[in-house]
């Protein structure tokens, strides 16, 4: 608090605080003007003051002032005239509100960023109190149900974005958050401005409770997931449906060709050499047309059962390998290519004929593409990495060029 002349603004006398917070003493101050003190400067607050004074009192008007050190603070200033001794004087009153100001724009901050971290997402957020009603929700929602911010404010949610059929669900979730601290999940439609329905997994939290509380929901779209899902049932099936009538159209003839190569096989009884030759080749024949019965076998089991429902056994992988290695011998495919097998490839659960397709064209594919070097090796193995016991088929082939190795699988 100060008192000075009206005449000429000579500062007559100021109290302890004064000089606490302006870090100026009373002699410093007296005889002297808040201009000369450098209290005030362009844009302070000043002005405003002299404006007010001039209509008799200036009350709570804020402003910024400067102590003798060069630091601000921000205040509420009032201002009344006085006559002491015959003399018209101003008696100045000045509450520091510095700290107040700093917590507000601390606050603000926060504010701030918390409510750019939410319209960044692209996940859905909703504010709802406890009568029910919207108090906010973020930039992605409302974009999505193509509304704007004080549109949704104060709308009952269940009434305005929930069909009519999901309300009762989705209220005894809303009673939970209500009344609990308990968090909670659960997916339901939301209806948008043009009746466009969204299909959205929630999250939901309390964050006070009582008359005055209110939760939040964190939403994740899923319309486009599930309608993606739906249609890969949908191939899935066709697939099914595709592989089944291919392999019952594939079992006839086969059986047919099965049947009469078996019949040969038993009528092969000669002793000469050309009969033998044949007989080979009819147990190759034959052995040949088998595996391709076993192939699709498999294929109605596994459109029958379904992935989920396969058939598991143990599978001897050494004995497999060798099978898969004689099969080339016996066609002719091997060549010149000498085959190394790990004795200890193991015994692993699984559905035989599957293991065996990979086998086999892992096998397979490093004969034909190692085959025509000098010395051409393939080996089937095992190692260990990381407590995992790995089944490996390498050659000494020409390998496969870099720029291919992202489209091995495709």
């Amino acid at each position: 608090m100060g008192i000075s002349r009206r005449r000429d603004g000579l500062f007559l006398e100021v109290n302890r605080a004064f000089e606490e917070v302006m870090g100026f003493g009373r002699e410093e101050v007296r005889g002297r003007t808040s201009v000369e003190l450098g209290l005030f400067s362009a844009g302070m607050g000043r002005e405003e003051v002299m404006r007010r004074l001039s209509d008799g009192s200036a009350r709570d008007v804020e402003v910024t002032v400067r102590d003798r050190w060069g630091n601000d603070h921000i205040g509420l200033f009032s201002i009344e005239p006085v006559i002491i001794d015959g003399e018209e004087c101003l008696v100045t009153a000045f509450k520091d509100i510095t700290g107040q100001r700093k917590a507000e724009e601390e606050l603000r901050r926060e504010r701030d960023f918390a409510q750019g971290l939410i319209d960044s997402t692209p996940a859905y957020f909703v504010a709802i109190d406890a009568s029910r009603k919207v108090l906010m929700m973020n930039r992605a929602f409302l974009e999505k149900l193509e509304l704007g911010d004080e549109e949704v404010r104060g709308l009952p949610y269940l009434e305005h974005f929930v069909p009519e059929e999901e309300r009762e669900e989705v209220g005894g979730v809303f009673d939970i958050l209500i009344n609990t601290d308990r968090p909670t999940f659960n997916i339901n439609r939301v209806r948008a401005r043009d009746g466009r329905e969204l299909l959205v997994e929630w999250h939901g939290r309390r964050v006070r409770g009582g008359e005055d509380g209110y939760f939040f929901g964190v939403g994740i779209d899923i319309t486009e997931r599930v309608m993606r899902e739906r249609e890969l049932e949908r191939l899935n099936a066709d697939l099914a449906r595709y592989a089944h009538t291919l392999s019952h159209d594939l079992k006839g003839p086969l059986s047919n060709a099965l049947g009469y190569a078996q019949t040969l096989q038993r009528m092969m009884i000669g002793d000469d050499a050309a009969d033998t030759l044949r007989g080979e080749i009819l147990d190759t024949i034959v052995s040949s047309l088998e595996k391709m019965n076993e192939i699709i076998e498999g294929m109605l089991e596994y459109v029958r059962a379904g992935s989920s429902g396969e058939r598991k056994e143990d599978v001897p992988l050494g004995l497999m390998a060798e099978g898969i290695v004689q099969e080339l011998k016996e066609s002719g495919r091997l060549g010149e290519v000498r085959i190394e097998l790990d004795p200890h490839l193991p015994v692993v659960r699984g559905n035989p004929l599957r293991f065996h397709q990979v086998l086999s064209n892992l096998i397979s594919n490093a004969v034909k593409f190692s085959s025509r070097r000098p010395g051409a090796r393939v080996r089937v193995g095992l190692r260990e990495e990381g407590g995992t016991r790995l089944v490996f088929v390498e050659d000494n082939g020409p390998g496969i060029p870099q720029e291919d190795l992202e489209r091995v699988f495709e």
